[in-house]
């Protein structure tokens, strides 16, 4: 009797530790949201990757970008214009045109303030995503008529998507259940022992 109780214990103990360390290998360091703009003239569908802690600003440092924009001119988003000033203000010039803006995404109804996300697409184009109070516009160097302000539109942005169950949660709680009950058991034993 005494080898089986052994044995549970021994098994429980793997559990928790087996799953302790898988719940210690799940990456938890980005969320992704869907954002789409639909201007006059251009629309925009991407998903944009973001560090999952605050930054300075109150804002998630924006660290990825995929997706398309359709227009006057198209196509694959094919970088982020990486901001090395992030979270802060960074200004990037392509020939005579220029842009600041932060790579930041904020929780709310304004997700990208004045500064905003930039990005390149098609045949290196730079495009700029940014707000004007609660108006969104899309900056873009060619055609240079949507340069300043840039195509006037509706934004969305998804909420970010639930946190799901790691598949080893349950056997970890299992786990630790088993490693409980076996306690209580001994502790009972030991006091029925000292009380005889």
């Amino acid at each position: 009797m005494r080898s089986i109780g052994k044995v549970v214990t021994n098994a429980a103990l793997a559990a928790s530790v087996l799953g302790w360390g898988f719940l210690q290998a799940i990456p938890a360091n980005a969320t992704t949201y869907d954002v789409t703009f639909n201007g006059g003239s251009f629309e925009l569908s991407a998903v944009v990757t973001t560090a999952n802690s605050l930054d300075a600003l109150g804002g998630y440092d924006i660290t990825g970008i995929s997706g398309t924009v359709t227009g006057p001119a198209s196509g694959a988003i094919s970088s982020l214009l990486s901001n090395p000033n992030q979270p802060y203000q960074g200004t990037f010039y392509a020939g005579s045109y220029g842009w600041n803006y932060d790579n930041v995404l904020f929780s709310g109804a304004v997700p990208f303030d004045n500064n905003g996300l930039l990005f390149r697409f098609g045949t290196d184009v730079v495009a700029n995503l940014y707000s004007v109070g609660s108006s969104f516009y899309l900056s873009v160097d060619n055609p240079s008529s949507f340069w300043d302000p840039g195509d006037l539109g509706r934004l969305s942005v998804s909420d970010p998507p639930a946190t799901p169950l790691p598949a080893t949660l349950p056997l970890f709680v299992t786990g630790l259940g088993l490693v409980g009950l076996l306690a209580w058991r001994r502790k009972r034993k030991t006091a029925a022992l000292t009380a005889a």
